[in-house]
């Protein structure tokens, strides 16, 4: 048999505009042929009630124990708006974000717009998964304290079930919303879809469900034979669930254990 190297696989780069041209890079930079084709776009929101939703939260900043941020997106718009209304940060105020590239990506921006910011971040670490964030000692006695969870529209309630199961008092400051690209079904076409050798690394269930809403409105026969590469079990029961009998799964979304399933996937003879 025919032992394919990376360079002989066509990997799909399909975050958010945001993230996908370093991503891009990356996997190019490891000899895969790397397609741009990203099958998640992340929009802030610009409803007048979503909006005022989001200033009212802001303006109440210091009436609260903690801020949790889901996501990269969460911290880089909320803090957008911090920034318009607070020329410091709030006093005592502490920050939780899940995952460390979340909390990488909150200690830049405090370091960049609050360098005098000194109160601990803490984060769910390497697991990226709100199970592990609810684990932290800061988080189990919130009984009576103002939590405000940082995200886009929708999403999972773990995060807020199980604090307000605590006592704690929860709210959403809901910043951004997930929609396919316009531009991603033609995108698809013209690229074509090669089951043996394209790999399909998939960042969330958002993004699994958009590309598995094109595969079927287009017919491609064999769909359900694509290699996918996704993170953790929850998203690889709900690609199964879809119909997709191949697929890879990394310990978490960070790039790390994503590339780690891909290489995985691209080692077999």
């Amino acid at each position: 048999m025919t032992t394919l190297t990376s360079s002989n696989y066509r990997v799909f780069a399909t975050r958010p505009e945001q993230q996908n041209e370093s991503w891009v890079l990356r996997l190019r930079s490891l000899s895969y042929l790397a397609v741009d084709t990203p099958m998640l776009a992340i929009v802030p929101v610009a409803e007048p009630k979503h909006l005022q939703a989001i200033r009212d939260t802001i303006l109440r900043l210091d009436q609260f124990y903690a801020l949790i941020f889901v996501s990269q997106n969460a911290v880089n718009y909320g803090f957008e708006w911090i920034d318009q209304f607070w020329s410091e940060f709030p006093a005592g105020l502490s920050c939780f974000a899940v995952g460390s590239k979340t909390e990488q990506c909150l200690r830049d921006c405090l370091d960049a717009i609050y360098p005098a910011f000194a109160a601990p971040l803490v984060s769910g670490g390497e697991a990226m998964t709100s199970e592990a964030l609810l684990n932290v000692e800061a988080l189990l006695g919130v009984e009576s304290k103002k939590i405000a969870i940082f995200r886009g529209l929708g999403g999972r309630t773990k995060l807020q079930d199980s604090l307000t199961s605590r006592g704690a008092l929860v709210e959403h400051c809901e910043l951004y919303h997930r929609t396919c690209p316009a531009e991603m079904s033609q995108q698809l076409s013209e690229f074509g879809v090669c089951i043996e050798s394209d790999i399909f690394p998939l960042f969330s269930g958002e993004t699994l469900e958009n590309f598995h809403n094109i595969l079927v409105r287009q017919s491609l026969p064999e769909w359900q034979s694509v290699q996918l590469v996704v993170p953790g079990e929850r998203v690889a029961k709900y690609a199964q669930a879809l119909g997709f009998k191949r697929i890879k799964v990394a310990l978490n979304a960070s790039e790390p254990s994503m590339l780690n399933a891909l290489s995985e996937c691209t080692n077999r003879v």
